[in-house]
């Protein structure tokens, strides 16, 4: 263990077993407390094992106490403390943020809206590494989250934010044993929560907080907040919920951090408490995903939302189709705005911030319309608050009462996500502002890509091809997302980006290229054509994976050779034309002053290179050799792919490299290359196939193999059965020979059905 890791800074009135001063040994990086302009009066970080039995995974916690929660400096320093730690590192960098909002006394939800919600809410987007965020309490959407953790995605983070006055047994948390705690006052123990046997049964949920509520165990790491403030502390423990809240929304914006990570708040049911908090999160521009059906706060936010969508929108309702708590909830917004909702429209839109016009009077008619979604409410002023929320434009519904597919779901919050780019586009975008608009394309396609979803994809596409200002960047985007889909692995992503680019010319390895991407070019065309060569080689290397395998014990290439010799200057090297076969490795000594990061791309790619020259002679034969970009990108991907076993995506590439052999275009001139790479991955996943002792792996490796074997035999019937071969310059014979002798005869058991010409 190392020394962040148990390191306990505790003091600010909590009582702990030795008090350490922050600025000490408060977390991994932590400037002298003096220095700092604001810091959390108390800030611990530690372990706690569940059971007396150890018998499951440890929890990580963190304890911050301070008069002012909601500082922005006590947020930035709880940051760092988590960057600081190996065990919260990973919270500080997550692909997406999902805040879960809603019921903190127990409920259940049906099996079907669990399968709808939970499972695909830490299931289906596992890919992007989430931080989900929840109240960490054994209560409520809480505990229900947490069952779905464990039950189908036990390695994401479930972060639980909660005031550490509620907290049943928290005191235990405060205490570790003096045995573990070193002579510099450094605690490297854990302690024990909830001290049962680990063969009993976790405490029951409660329906009714009448008591602390315990944390959950299903969550991976906890922080628990306490506000020193005097009227704070006077409080009852049942009054102290909600003391969390904006802390929370803070720390989950700080950890956001720009526009590349999106966050996501959802709502199932919950009371007036939600409402706040969906509110709160809409004024810090969170967009806010509520689940209709699922009771309560949830409805009745959803039923404000409805009432204010425009006509046209595909959820607007018309007042003859209100059912009953919609028409009170229309007609409490009438009486406290003084507008009216006519024509199917309100003749005013409240804006976020303004006040009610009329005061709105407690009576037994609004007792009764609070008793409609099940809440008992003590402040009136929550319909005006409701009146801001379904105007701010940062609500959307999942609406539980209709039929929904598996990844439905997933569907809307990507929806949900895409609408909060489109407003912000309308908000902040001029007439002519191409900047902003290409930047919104980016995001949108960005978003897409994460929740691999392709209708989406082709859909954002096909309408930005419409928009006049957006046409010049698309090429360029298109090709980006690619990289990006190619990257994640997402097949059905990456298909429908391949009908936009479906010959890679952008990635190009030529002689040409790499010429350009060394030469320092001054005309403005060049130049151009210069930046492009450096983008291309970028966009290989970002798409070509690295893998560390064992080198053999000569170099693989006459690269690896030459690697010692001093750089020249680009101006020194003898000019080459386009009639030199493709090599990277000439490109190793040439120095490029301007742009020296071209120097480091070119030692990757052949780093990649021999890499896959190593892999394929231990495994097909010793006289394998391999040049990056002397085939094309097809087959740079193909052969990549093969190698990491991503075998759907090899697929695909070989399918596009290959169109229907059935068509006129496809003569056996163009099957050649195409041909050898298939039955070499066949013959490379056989071999891994004999070495594999999962017996369902390696059917799926034989499966494969035989898939590329059968495709390559029919390419190569029929090529040389097409009427255009005897046109050729190297004639069926010539190149049918090539084909059998040059692979055939190193890999002849895969060579069944194939007949040379020779």
């Amino acid at each position: 263990m190392n020394e962040s890791e148990g390191r306990n800074t505790l003091g600010g009135g909590m009582p702990a077993a030795v008090p350490v001063a922050l600025g000490e040994v408060g977390y991994a990086g932590a400037e002298d407390v003096s220095a700092l302009n604001k810091a959390p009066s108390s800030l611990a970080l530690s372990k706690f094992d569940w059971s007396l039995e150890d018998m499951s995974s440890p929890a990580r916690y963190m304890i911050v106490s301070d008069e002012d929660l909601n500082g922005g400096e006590v947020v930035s320093k709880v940051f760092e403390a988590m960057k600081g730690s190996a065990d919260w590192e990973s919270l500080t960098s997550p692909g997406i943020v999902v805040s879960i909002t809603g019921e903190v006394s127990d409920f259940e939800l049906s099996f079907r809206s669990k399968e709808l919600i939970l499972r695909e809410l830490v299931d289906s987007i596992k890919h992007l590494k989430p931080l989900i965020v929840t109240g960490g309490t054994h209560n409520g959407i809480m505990r229900l989250v947490g069952e779905a953790r464990a039950q189908y995605q036990t390695d994401i983070n479930l972060l639980g934010i909660a005031p550490y006055a509620v907290v049943e047994e928290g005191e235990v948390l405060l205490q570790v044993p003096a045995r573990d705690w070193n002579a510099s006052g450094v605690g490297f123990g854990k302690a024990v929560y909830n001290r049962f046997q680990a063969s009993e049964p976790y405490p029951e949920a409660t329906s009714k907080l009448e008591k602390k509520s315990l944390l959950d165990r299903n969550h991976s790491h906890f922080i628990l907040v306490e506000s020193l403030n005097a009227e704070d502390k006077a409080k009852p423990w049942k009054h102290r919920y909600g003391e969390e809240t904006i802390f929370r929304t803070r720390l989950e914006m700080h950890i956001k951090r720009g526009p590349d990570v999106p966050i996501l708040l959802v709502c199932v049911q919950g009371g007036p408490g939600s409402v706040k908090a969906v509110l709160d999160a809409a004024k810090q521009g969170k967009s806010c995903l509520l689940v209709n059906g699922s009771g309560r706060a949830a409805d009745l936010m959803s039923d404000a939302v409805k009432l204010c969508l425009p006509v046209g929108h595909a959820d607007h309702i018309k007042r003859g189709d209100f059912d009953q708590r919609q028409k009170a909830m229309c007609e409490y917004f009438e009486r406290s705005y003084g507008i009216r909702y006519e024509s199917d429209a309100w003749s005013l839109v409240a804006r976020v911030g303004q006040e009610p016009q009329h005061s709105i009077e407690e009576n037994t008619s609004w007792d009764r319309f609070w008793k409609m979604y099940d809440m008992v409410v003590t402040q009136p002023k929550l319909i005006h608050e409701l009146f801001t929320l379904a105007n701010s434009g940062k609500c959307w519904i999942f609406d539980l009462n209709i039929e929904h597919r598996k990844g439905e779901f997933k569907e809307s919050m990507l929806q949900c996500l895409l609408a909060e780019v489109e407003q912000e586009l309308q908000i902040d975008v001029g007439v002519g502002d191409s900047n902003r608009l290409r930047s919104a394309l980016e995001r949108k396609l960005d978003l897409a890509i994460k929740f691999q979803s392709p209708s989406d994809v082709s859909n954002i596409i096909k309408n930005a091809w419409k928009d006049m200002k957006l046409k010049h960047y698309i090429p360029e985007l298109v090709e980006d997302s690619l990289i990006s889909a190619l990257q994640a692995s997402t097949v059905s992503v990456v298909e429908v980006l391949l009908q936009e680019v479906p010959y890679l010319e952008f990635l190009m390895i030529t002689v040409k290229t790499l010429v350009l991407a060394f030469s320092d070019q001054y005309t403005e065309h060049d130049s151009k054509q210069a930046a492009q060569a450096r983008r291309s080689l970028r966009l290989v290397n970002s798409v070509i994976p690295k893998r560390k395998i064992a080198k053999l014990e000569e170099p693989a290439t006459s690269a690896i050779r030459e690697g010692a010799q001093r750089k020249k200057d680009y101006q020194q090297w003898p000019l080459l034309d386009g009639t030199h076969p493709t090599d990277i490795s000439m490109f190793q000594n040439i120095r490029h002053r301007s742009y020296p990061a071209v120097e480091d791309i070119i030692s990757e790619l052949l780093e990649k290179q021999q890499d896959l020259e190593v892999e394929f002679r231990l495994h097909c034969h010793p006289s394998f050799t391999y040049q990056l970009g002397a085939d094309g990108p097809f087959a740079d991907l193909f052969l990549s792919s093969i190698l990491f076993l991503k075998l759907d995506l090899a697929d695909l590439i070989w399918r596009y490299w290959i169109p229907d052999v059935n068509k006129a275009e496809v003569f056996w001139t163009e099957s050649i290359n195409p041909i050898v790479y298939a039955i070499t991955a066949a013959f490379y996943l056989r071999r891994l196939s004999k070495k594999e002792r999962n017996a369902s792996k390696k059917e799926h490796l034989v499966s494969r193999a035989d898939a590329f074997e059968g495709s390559a035999v029919k390419v190569y019937q029929k090529a040389v059965a097409n009427e255009r071969a005897d046109q050729s310059v190297w004639g069926s014979a010539s190149v049918s020979t090539r084909v059998c002798c040059a692979t055939f005869s190193v890999i002849a058991t895969s060579a069944a059905g194939c007949e040379c010409a020779n």
